[in-house]
């Protein structure tokens, strides 16, 4: 499970690539955010690399533009809840932008059942 808002979708996509290079069949989940779809960063890159892996995508804007039907508002515990799998506490979490949002989406994570060892963070801007 990748998730990650504005520039923080640059390592992220790194490891989406060595998996796809990789030829790695797994369930990928890449949740994205940014503030309207124009400001979603590298969709071009990301489209690449779902033709090539087992790859869901969700984008989420906080200012959504007429025509838009993916989600709204900000990464958090409701969406979260009905987009990730059953067995979170399987799964790898890697979750990477501002620090405000990787210290919300990590407490999220863990009231949904994630165990903190299977977070991995990287923030950016101030703590």
């Amino acid at each position: 499970m990748f998730i990650g808002a504005g520039v923080g979708i640059t390592p992220l996509l790194s490891m989406l690539r060595t998996l796809a290079d990789r030829a790695d069949r797994r369930r990928v989940w890449l949740i994205t955010s940014a503030r309207g779809p124009h400001d979603l960063m590298s969709r071009s890159a990301v489209e690449e690399v779902r033709a090539r892996m087992n790859l869901k995508v969700i984008e989420v804007v906080s200012a959504p533009e007429p025509g838009w039907t993916g989600e709204v508002g900000r990464i958090g515990h409701d969406l979260l809840s009905r987009n990730l799998p059953r067995r979170t506490h399987r799964l790898e979490y890697f979750v990477c932008g501002p620090a405000p949002m990787v210290t919300s989406v990590t407490g999220d994570l863990a009231a949904l059942g994630v165990p903190h060892r299977r977070i991995h963070t990287e923030r950016f801007g101030s703590v």
